[in-house]
């Protein structure tokens, strides 16, 4: 527990300096609706080498770092638990979590039986990723194997 606590301080810590820089105060100026600042902040955080767009790659390894975060035991397999306890954004700090908090959990657990697709109770890395890839290619409409911030604002409101 002391593991996903240290790591969720260090990507609350990482989303705080990009909140800072004037690029992504930019890019959140007349978005429009569902262009919150989570989401401009986890675009900025995925697109690591700044170039506006997040490519398969990039994806994957954002993938890789959140599987890394929530299995606290590191034995490659996330129980219901650990999946449900990292919790990231707004949803990290409890006085912070808004009205639909309950919502996105129950979400969240939705998933978790989504990605589990051996019904085995836990979700190995391979089907972490591989739904992971899925969704990125879901997302990608373009079909160019990068996700536009469109693309990417796009495939976050059809999910609600």
């Amino acid at each position: 527990m002391k593991r996903i606590q240290v790591v969720t301080v260090t990507l609350a810590g990482m989303v705080a300096l990009l909140m800072a820089s004037n690029s992504v105060a930019q890019m959140g100026q007349g978005q429009g609706k569902g262009m919150g600042q989570g989401m401009i902040d986890r675009f900025s955080v995925m697109d690591a080498d700044e170039n506006g767009l997040i490519t398969a790659k990039e994806s994957a390894e954002w993938q890789v770092s959140v599987f890394t975060v929530m299995d606290a035991d590191e034995d490659n397999k996330l129980t219901r638990e650990e999946y449900m306890s990292v919790q990231m954004g707004k949803g990290a700090d409890p006085d912070m979590r808004g009205p639909r908090y309950e919502q996105k959990q129950a979400e969240k657990a939705a998933r978790f039986t989504k990605i589990d697709t051996d019904k085995d109770g836990v979700i190995t890395k391979e089907q972490f990723l591989s739904d992971g890839s899925a969704r990125f290619k879901a997302a990608d409409q373009s079909g160019d194997g990068a996700l536009s911030m469109a693309e990417f604002r796009n495939a976050r409101m059809m999910k609600r």
